[in-house]
């Protein structure tokens, strides 16, 4: 090799050597896409709805870079444990927070100070009283109204119709409790309204505003002779079963998976500025036995096994 070809080799390789380093700084600048951390607070004792809306928010959290942390208040808890929580999870650096809580509306009048800066979004209700704030909701009392006029239709002269009480404090039963009521009322339809028991009624319609409700109603009933006697809330597997087997007529089935997902993706998108939406209304299906097994249906019922 001649002098010049090794001075332009040389010179190729320094060329080469310098372009490398510039490749490397630049890559090496990018940074990886940023990981949110949310909170997500329940006072919910129903297993099977949070184990729906767990797998829609953890599906979110994979798909949207999202690192969750679920945490349950109970009845037993002193407002200064949970104060202590909360501070908690925002010392640990949560940007949002989820509630799925009987009274989302009530929760942030008591911390809305210590949550300030953070978005708040309440599952399955919508906020009454804060509406800067978003939410993922149901219209609960318009599926409380459509429960309610199956059972209208499905009534003959002379059934008595029971509702069991929800608490008002409960909003989304309550907002159900409504719909229903005012659907009885338009019909001309006379109920009682009471505490569940642990006795059975002849030529009785029960009218359940959520899945606690409807399981218990439908295990006291088992051995009743009456079919399709109970309208109710919830696609546990207990109520699916007796859905099949008869016992119920109808029940109306929230999509809780979405509830999940969309309320996870809804926060991240604000946090990274791709959106500035409020929130979104989640569909829900009423089911009866005949429908049950439909391809559409089973996958709006059993999101996780889809």
């Amino acid at each position: 090799m001649s002098r010049k070809q090794w001075e332009l080799f040389l010179a190729g390789m320094a060329l080469l050597f310098i372009m490398g380093i510039s490749i490397y700084r630049y890559t090496s600048q990018i940074p990886e896409e940023e990981r949110y951390r949310l909170s997500v607070f329940s006072d919910s004792n129903d297993h099977n709805t949070k184990s729906i809306l767990r797998q829609g928010m953890e599906r979110a959290s994979r798909d949207f870079h999202t690192d969750l942390n679920f945490i349950m208040f109970t009845e037993e808890q002193t407002e200064e444990e949970k104060e202590e929580i909360i501070i908690r999870e925002l010392q640990k650096g949560s940007q949002g927070f989820l509630l799925h809580l009987d009274n989302p509306d009530l929760w942030i009048e008591k911390y809305s100070l210590m949550l300030e800066g953070r978005i708040v979004l309440a599952l399955e209700v919508a906020f009454d009283y804060h509406p800067d704030n978003p939410s993922i909701w149901i219209d609960n009392e318009k599926m409380g109204h459509e429960l309610a006029m199956e059972l209208v239709k499905g009534r003959s002269e002379n059934q008595k119709v029971i509702l069991y009480k929800t608490e008002e404090k409960n909003k989304k039963d309550f907002l159900r409790s409504m719909g229903g009521k005012k659907a009885l009322e338009e019909n001309g339809i006379v109920w009682e309204e009471r505490e569940a028991i642990d006795n059975e009624e002849e030529n009785v319609l029960y009218l359940c505003f959520n899945q606690s409700a409807t399981e218990q109603t439908a295990e006291m009933l088992k051995d009743n002779i009456n079919s399709k006697c109970i309208f109710g809330v919830g696609n546990s597997e207990k109520n699916v079963y007796y859905l099949d087997k008869g016992m119920i007529h109808t029940l109306a089935v929230p999509d809780e998976y979405m509830i999940g997902y969309m309320g996870v993706k809804n926060i991240c998108d604000r946090l990274s500025f791709r959106e500035s939406s409020q929130g979104m209304e989640i569909d829900y299906i009423l089911v009866s036995k005949e429908e049950l097994y439909l391809p559409e249906v089973q996958k709006r019922m059993f999101p996780i096994v889809q």
